[in-house]
């Protein structure tokens, strides 16, 4: 990138309104500071976030609350340690894009890019194209580690500040960080996190990110990564913290009269599946195995719909549907991961797993207006039924919301006849 000349006391071309000799030029400096690789590195990365952090001002301090809540959306827990303050920065400056479809980084090296040195102007640059990952640790040689990203396998010889010192001859330890490759070396910017592999947490990772890459996002593993960093840290967060993720997954496919039939006779053939319920038309099946949270697949006249909420269970059910009906596609409902609703024209069938999911936790939950008791049991003691049906339709007076409404009026007929009882 060609460098423009600049005098000490000439306005700095960042726009700070400071003479360059009080601005930017006490960063450039810092660049020529020592001749050290792993601290000249530290130090030019370290010098372009500050410059970064003084260019945006108000802009950028205003912004960083809600984009706090946007990074943490998908984590375990919704505070952000201190030590995590550096990957939230950089996925600020460098993955999360504007309204104007850019990074702040990359605005600012297409405004200022003319009028930096060649080693923050490269710098700059190799941030911009820079992303979360995870990395799997293989071997370490004097000041360098190598390490091998677990998504893409590209490997990488990481330039640190000191010997690593981890005992190699125990289960390879996962590194979440973002890699900055610049000429002649890579260094991880800021902070790294890492995991042990000891209970399968890289497989728990690729697994998870593989999905979303292929049947959500639809994308190749370099931009999933480079666009999404606040998914990979979730999904991070709970392999770290051994929590299985909800992904809350919703699908549909489109049948035929003849291919309803089909998926219909296989569930009820096999010994893995049972019929739950029929209500409002749809016949509901869930699995005789024990699953962790909500699992069913509904048959419509029209429509198939396959709902879970863990990954094993998602792609199990995706499994079995895929031999039933082959060759057919799969449309995405509702995904946690996803952000968006449903299509408008499949708003309703999204609306049907909404109300029997709801309805299945509230078949569990003990009320104080039974004692304490859930409804589920109350439906087991004689006059149960009725009472319970009572109650729902005291309830259903005193609403005035048609969701609502709607929603009692799905667990009336639900437990109409008794089918809420296992």
């Amino acid at each position: 990138m060609k460098y423009t000349s600049i005098g000490r006391n000439d306005p700095c071309p960042c726009g700070s309104g400071k003479k360059y000799k009080k601005c930017c030029a006490v960063l450039e400096e810092l660049g020529e500071f020592s001749t050290d690789p792993f601290t000249r590195y530290t130090q030019l990365i370290t010098a372009i976030k500050i410059k970064l952090d003084q260019f945006y001002g108000q802009r950028i301090k205003k912004i960083r609350k809600s984009t706090q809540e946007q990074f943490l959306r998908f984590a375990v827990e919704k505070s952000l340690p201190a030590e995590h303050e550096s990957l939230l920065s950089d996925w600020l400056w460098f993955d999360k894009t504007s309204d104007e479809e850019e990074t702040l980084g990359f605005h600012y090296l297409k405004e200022n890019g003319n009028y930096m040195q060649l080693p923050m102007a490269d710098c700059l640059t190799a941030l911009n194209f820079s992303y979360l990952s995870v990395y799997e640790v293989s071997g370490f040689d004097d000041m360098y580690l190598d390490v091998e990203d677990i998504f893409t396998t590209n490997r990488y010889k990481v330039l640190l500040k000191e010997p690593w010192d981890a005992d190699m001859a125990e289960e390879p330890l996962l590194i979440l960080g973002r890699l900055v490759r610049m000429t002649g070396n890579s260094v991880f910017s800021g902070m790294v996190l890492l995991s042990d592999n000891k209970s399968g947490q890289k497989d728990f990772i690729k697994e998870h990110f593989e999905y979303l890459r292929v049947f959500l996002y639809k994308e190749d593993a370099v931009n999933v990564l480079k666009f999404n960093g606040e998914v990979l840290y979730g999904i991070f967060d709970h392999a770290f913290r051994k929590v299985l993720i909800n992904m809350n997954d919703i699908q549909s496919i489109n049948v035929n009269e003849e291919e309803i039939k089909l998926v219909s006779d296989s569930l009820l053939a096999s010994p893995d599946y049972a019929l739950d319920h029929e209500t409002e038309g749809l016949r509901w099946f869930k699995p005789t195995r024990e699953t962790y949270g909500y699992v069913r697949i509904a048959l419509g006249d029209a429509f198939v719909l396959s709902a879970a909420e863990t990954l094993e269970d998602i792609i199990e059910q995706r499994r079995l549907l895929q031999a039933i009906l082959p060759q057919k596609d799969f449309i995405n409902l509702n995904n946690r991961f996803l952000l968006q609703p449903p299509p408008l024209e499949l708003a309703d069938l999204w609306f049907m797993v909404l109300k029997d999911k709801e309805c299945e936790r509230w078949l569990d939950i003990p009320q104080n207006e039974l004692a304490g008791r859930t409804p589920r049991e109350l439906m087991a003691e004689a006059a149960g039924l009725d009472e319970l049906t009572k109650r729902l339709d005291d309830f259903t007076a005193s609403l005035s919301g048609d969701n609502e409404k709607e929603l009692i009026t799905y667990m009336r007929k639900r437990v109409s006849k008794g089918l809420g009882v296992r």
